[in-house]
């Protein structure tokens, strides 16, 4: 479109489109790949030596890891951080000799699978400081003391530039051992630290640079997809063939029919019968059970699995037991209603 005419308002302007820049990395030749696109490219600091590459599942250990990033240059090292539970959390930290390495690695190897998972691999970004700014830790207080006696004495103590003394205390007010001491300038906070240790009030407390709280959070691994189809698969394959041919069905309409669900299921093959789950009552249960030509038949039924019948996305999966004929419920009590009973739950 031009620019309008008299009395026409202005066209506004197209941004216009930016073509990917070609750099000189083999990738960018190939692909075009912009270095705007290379994970981490925001961290600009060229003293960056490290990887973050999440996405891992909770059967990957540092060899495994090793082995999949294909003898890297440069790389010296891979960790992968645990709970209390010696458990992966998921993720992994790689150190190499340059930033260039690093890099490289993360270009290379960021969006491939491991164990049919996607893996992210960039560059590590800094955290927080290793060290709070200006402040002391301070341990050794007697627990249960009084707080406003310990709050004085530190003050006491320690007057040249002192902001502010936060001695920890429980409910009751009773001191919990452990204070954290805040100065105007790092310097004061060196020279205390250097002292390793204080006498106030007749105890021994140990000064240390504060460690900030990190941001924790509850993380596990993800399963293995390979192995869990594979235990999937090998589960299946153990059912006798009459089980394998039967699907198990839930979500269903209560109003909808045995005719409804087999023509339904006759999509993907011949349909031998269709048993809907009743209460005693005889009212239905929204489930039932499907008996395929042949377990072929029932694996492809379960493409099914998802598709509307009667307004209700049905759920299709494998069952675990063929389908039995119900049982008569005895009349009365006693042992015969017990075995019964017994019967059902085997059954």
């Amino acid at each position: 479109a031009k620019a309008g005419g008299k009395g026409k308002g202005k066209v506004p302007d197209v941004p216009e489109k930016k073509e990917p820049a070609h750099g000189k990395h083999y990738l960018q030749k190939q692909e075009g790949l912009a270095a705007a696109t290379l994970p981490g490219a925001d961290v600009t600091d060229a003293d960056i030596k490290q990887l973050w590459i999440a996405g891992l599942d909770i059967t990957v250990d540092e060899a495994t890891l090793i082995d999949w990033l294909g003898a890297a240059k440069g790389l010296q090292e891979v960790r992968i951080p645990r709970d209390f539970r010696k458990k992966s959390k998921g993720f992994a930290y790689a150190d190499f000799e340059t930033h260039e390495d690093a890099r490289a690695c993360a270009l290379k190897m960021h969006g491939k699978k491991l164990n049919d998972r996607i893996i992210r691999v960039e560059l590590s970004r800094p955290t927080k400081a290793v060290f709070e700014h200006g402040t002391v830790f301070a341990k050794g207080i007697p627990p249960g003391a009084p707080h406003g006696e310990w709050v004085s004495a530190l003050r006491e103590f320690f007057r040249d530039g002192l902001k502010e003394v936060r001695v920890m205390a429980d409910d009751r007010g009773n001191c919990k051992g452990h204070a954290y001491l805040d100065f105007d300038n790092p310097e004061r906070v060196q020279e205390i630290v250097d002292l390793k240790q204080i006498r106030i009030r007749g105890c021994t407390l140990a000064v240390s640079k504060s460690i900030p709280m990190k941001d924790h959070r509850w993380q596990t691994a993800n399963p293995n997809k390979v192995l869990k189809r594979n235990e999937e698969e090998a589960k299946r394959e153990a059912l006798p063939v009459e089980a394998r041919k039967v699907l198990f069905v839930k979500n269903l309409n209560f109003k909808t029919t045995e005719d409804k669900i087999k023509k339904h299921f006759e999509q993907s093959g011949k349909v031998e019968r269709v048993v809907l789950v009743r209460t005693p009552e005889g009212r239905p249960k929204g489930l039932a059970y499907v008996e395929m030509e042949s377990p072929e038949a029932a694996m492809a039924a379960q493409i099914l699995n998802g598709t509307p019948l009667d307004g209700h996305h049905v759920d299709v999966s494998q069952s675990n037991r063929p389908i039995t004929e119900r049982k008569e419920r005895p009349a009365g009590g006693g042992e015969g209603r017990q075995q019964w009973q017994a019967e059902g739950e085997r059954g």
